[in-house]
């Protein structure tokens, strides 16, 4: 049923690996609908393989997205534009954000995403979600 389709989309993308909930994606939800009511001789029946289709379709477009918001943000704050962030940078950028991070430890975060070179690249600064979110349980 549609119900059990949205249920596993909505159970995958709460995962840590997860971009939050596809449930209240009104586009996924119009895909999904539009999708049972293309399936002949079914009414309320939709192969698992067009769930799936439709699920990987709008995950990949919310990471693409976060991959777009990511890149701006380290662009944002690369004050001198050299294609890395140096320390200072790293700690106005999180000093900018809601997070509750003490000097100390975003300094060791800092130290540990950055290259042998002492600066981050975006690359390494794309990592520092899944760093946050596995080192900061609390």
């Amino acid at each position: 049923e549609l119900e059990h389709v949205v249920a596993a989309c909505t159970a995958a993308v709460d995962s840590d690996y997860g971009f939050g909930v596809l449930g209240d994606s009104p586009e996924l939800l119009t895909a999904l609908t539009a999708a049972v009511a293309k399936v002949p001789g079914m009414t309320a029946g939709l192969s698992i393989d067009k769930a799936a289709e439709i699920f990987m379709q709008a995950w990949l477009a919310l990471f693409q997205n976060a991959k777009t918001t990511l890149i701006q943000i380290f662009e944002h704050f690369d004050e001198n534009n050299d294609q890395s962030l140096d320390m200072q940078e790293f700690l106005v950028l999180l000093k900018s954000t809601p997070l509750k991070i003490r000097q100390h430890d975003a300094m060791n975060m800092f130290n540990e995403l950055a290259g042998p070179d002492g600066t981050m690249d975006d690359s390494e600064f794309s990592e520092i979600l899944v760093f946050y979110k596995f080192n900061t349980r609390g």
